[in-house]
């Protein structure tokens, strides 16, 4: 047997040897079992691949699994995509570069989009191809400003935050535009959703139903959108009135320069209230707010 000692002893080349470059073979004279114990990881393994978990593998990518298949293998984050350095450069996990991404956004688990802050780009990262994780810009020019039409001759202002709806149209967080904008679910067309009402936009998300909620940052306040209806009456006030700090029914309460957004599966808004260092909750069932951590700032 491969896996075996013969007599106890391993004789000459290791019967015990599992052509594994990221093990260590060994024989246990004394049981006559073979044991394999797993080299340190990041350890050099040839082709320019390291060891991860006793696995050859792509040192961007998880023990065992192409880069992007997965970026958290239990025990540490890994490195999914981007070379560190600031840049606008499409391309695969060494190559690839942003420059201040804010916003992301996953798509299933076929793809992340990236809000690229300061290159004023919406960038793509394809996790489904067997290579690995690409990078690829899908809408804006890299030039700072205002244009709708084709994806690529797009403009945007310091876009900070990207959403998704359940047919694959990206809403995007325009914050020095003071707009929402989208792309088409075909990746052709950016247009304005919403190009009026707020102040600064920071943050977007979108629930199962595909309601729409804005963290209204300079206006101090949550919109609700409903994306299936068109015109004026497909927005209105969630929750804030005037900048402060108030708990209690919706359209009463107070937030500070509220920049972060996230809905649950239930339907309930949490809100990164910034300048008041605390995350609110908005349950949409009951119209209520409620603080659920923070307070003075610190660590």
């Amino acid at each position: 047997s491969p896996d075996a000692c013969s007599a106890g002893m391993c004789g000459g080349k290791p019967k015990c040897d599992d052509s594994n470059s990221c093990t260590t073979d060994s024989c246990d004279t004394k049981t006559g079992k073979c044991t394999h114990t797993k080299t340190k990881d990041d350890t050099a393994c040839g082709g320019g691949k390291v060891c991860k978990q006793g696995v050859c593998t792509s040192s961007s990518g998880p023990a065992g699994k192409p880069p992007g298949s997965a970026c958290f293998d239990g025990s540490k984050f890994e490195q999914l995509i981007g070379k560190g350095q600031s840049g606008s450069a499409d391309g695969d996990p060494a190559n690839a570069t942003f420059k201040n991404p804010k916003g992301i956004v996953t798509s299933g688990m076929k793809a992340l989009y990236v809000a690229d802050t300061y290159n004023s780009t919406i960038r793509k990262v394809s996790l489904d191809g067997g290579a690995g994780p690409v990078a690829s810009t899908i809408a804006g020019n890299g030039k700072t400003g205002y244009k709708d039409g084709s994806a690529l001759a797009a403009q945007f202002n310091l876009p900070l935050d990207i959403a998704v709806d359940s047919k694959g149209v990206l809403y995007i967080a325009d914050t020095h535009n003071n707009r929402i904008r989208t792309l088409s679910a075909n990746g052709q067309t950016v247009s304005t959703y919403i190009d009026s009402g707020l102040k600064k936009p920071h943050g977007v998300a979108i629930d199962s139903n595909d309601i729409l909620y804005i963290a209204d940052t300079e206006n101090h306040r949550i919109t609700r959108v409903d994306t299936k209806k068109a015109g004026p009456a497909s927005m209105s006030l969630l929750a804030g009135s005037t900048p402060g700090y108030f708990n209690g029914t919706a359209i009463t309460s107070k937030f500070n320069a509220p920049k972060g957004i996230a809905v649950d599966v239930k339907g309930d808004v949490y809100v990164a209230d910034t300048g008041n260092h605390r995350i609110r909750k908005v349950q949409v069932a009951t119209a209520t707010v409620s603080t659920i951590a923070g307070g003075l700032a610190g660590d």
